[in-house]
């Protein structure tokens, strides 16, 4: 059932803290390297948003990674991979799974 339930929906539907504690646990990769959770949307563009202390993100601050514009100091490898391990989820196990890495 959470697989038809799309996000922006959720606006709507949730109060704001609530849908932040919701969207932590869909399908976002957790980097501690980043401080960033990462996950790729419905037309599989590559997002992030800063990661709260208590591991919930700041969908606030979304972001589009194709956006960023300060890329010196950035892992690219890492961030490709994320970015992989991302797409790879969403397609294969319908954004059922939670990951933490680097």
């Amino acid at each position: 059932m959470r697989d038809l339930v799309k996000p922006d929906i959720l606006n709507d539907l949730v109060k704001p803290d609530i849908l932040s504690s919701i969207l932590s646990k869909l399908s976002m990769y957790s980097s501690e390297a980043f401080g960033r959770l990462f996950w790729v949307d419905d037309n599989l563009d590559f997002k992030s948003c800063p990661q709260n202390i208590d591991g919930t993100g700041d969908f606030d601050s979304a972001d589009y990674v194709s956006e960023w514009t300060e890329w010196e100091g950035v892992n690219m490898d890492l961030l490709f991979n994320i970015h992989k391990t991302c797409l790879h989820s969403k397609e294969v196990y319908s954004n059922s799974l939670s990951l933490k890495g680097e």
